[in-house]
């Protein structure tokens, strides 16, 4: 429905801002349309497998890469049961990263299983217990996974961060002047729009 507010501080992706997911009357100004237009959605998403035990040979923490085998448009990097989980987090980011985020989980896990197999040369009779996979290129709430500066778009983020004018605030972390693409500045970048407002 409509909302009526004195200030609107706004943190939603810039995939969302772009594709008019939220409409404001009157409509967004030049500035911020040319800021949203500079923010487009990254694709990096994870595929996150949950084994029966620790694959032996490779230590909590390592991360791995596809050597020979490796493929530009397809590639993945694995980190290995960060903080002593039996867990292998793949890394996938581009066209490849938006595919395995907007495929079935089984299918991608499947994908990502064997990548892992031929890479660490097996599991050592380990097996899969479960899986998930990121879906943030798929979810209309977010329409990829952070945003990117475009190249040679400069001061972007920061001509988003001050678009909105008088009573709209932009935030979050395409906004961010620190951390940019984090979490952390998201968090940072709506404290210091929050500080604006009367």
């Amino acid at each position: 429905g409509a909302i009526t507010a004195a200030h609107c501080l706004v943190t939603v992706s810039t995939g969302v801002l772009r594709g008019e997911g939220i409409r404001f009357s009157p409509g967004l100004g030049r500035a911020a349309l040319a800021a949203l237009d500079a923010l487009p959605m990254g694709h990096f998403n994870k595929v996150i497998l949950q084994f029966d035990g620790p694959l032996s040979g490779l230590a909590p923490g390592d991360w791995l890469a596809e050597g020979w085998s490796f493929q530009p448009d397809k590639a993945l990097d694995f980190l290995i049961h960060p903080f002593d989980a039996r867990l292998v987090v793949a890394f996938a980011g581009a066209a490849y990263g938006r595919a395995l985020s907007c495929a079935r989980p089984r299918d991608a896990a499947h994908e990502v299983l064997e990548r892992l197999r031929a890479c660490v040369g097996g599991l050592g009779g380990r097996r899969l217990k479960t899986c998930a996979v990121s879906d943030w290129s798929r979810n209309a709430l977010f329409g990829g996974s952070y945003a990117y500066l475009r190249s040679g778009a400069g001061q972007a983020r920061q001509a988003l961060a001050s678009a909105g004018g008088e009573r709209l605030h932009f935030a979050g972390e395409a906004c961010a002047s620190e951390l940019a693409q984090t979490c952390g500045g998201a968090c940072l970048s709506g404290l210091r729009a929050a500080d604006t407002l009367h």
